[in-house]
């Protein structure tokens, strides 16, 4: 039995996902105990968007002599065409049959989204709301707005100025 455990990023909603030129990921190949025999597993890749794969070099086969697990990277590339969400699903055939023994889902994005918290929130007049963007970028830049105590923090102290404010923040 060969297993596959997805080891990329995951996003709020637990789905795991990589960034076009931006975040690379991988996917461990598992079987049941490590052999000096080479095991050979074959993958099947569905690209459920279009038709063009933009993950460079990926793998068909994969050899694992004396080993257990295997770790199959992938880097995804910028294509520079607005695809939205693509959908790359996995699949690991064992065996001499050909069935699929495991599938892992990985999504491919154009751009990150960096998350904002708290996403709405309620607050009495004259007060204030610390917001909370996605930990880890090395830089974050918030659309200019005085009613921010920093806008180059991860977490500045909004002090809202009308009944309705929108804040915008950018993570490199």
């Amino acid at each position: 039995m060969v297993t596959l455990t997805n080891t990329t990023q995951v996003d709020a909603q637990n789905n795991s996902y990589l960034v076009e030129g931006c975040s690379t990921g991988s996917f461990k190949i598992s079987r049941p105990e490590a052999t000096a025999v080479h095991y050979r597993f074959h993958f099947i890749y569905r690209h459920c968007n279009k038709m063009v794969l933009t993950i460079c070099s990926y793998p068909s086969r994969y050899n694992t002599p004396n080993q257990s697990e295997t770790v199959v990277n992938i880097t995804p590339i910028i294509d520079n065409l607005p695809e939205g969400i693509e959908t790359l699903k996995i699949y690991a055939l064992a065996g001499c049959n050909g069935n699929p023994s495991d599938s892992t889902i990985i999504q491919l994005r154009d751009y990150d989204t960096l998350g904002i918290a708290p996403d709405s929130v309620i607050i009495c007049k004259n007060a204030s709301v610390q917001l909370n963007a996605t930990a880890g970028y090395t830089t974050y830049q918030w659309d200019n707005n005085p009613s921010l105590s920093n806008l180059a923090i991860r977490n500045p102290i909004a002090l809202p100025t009308s009944a309705v404010n929108t804040y915008y923040c950018t993570g490199n």
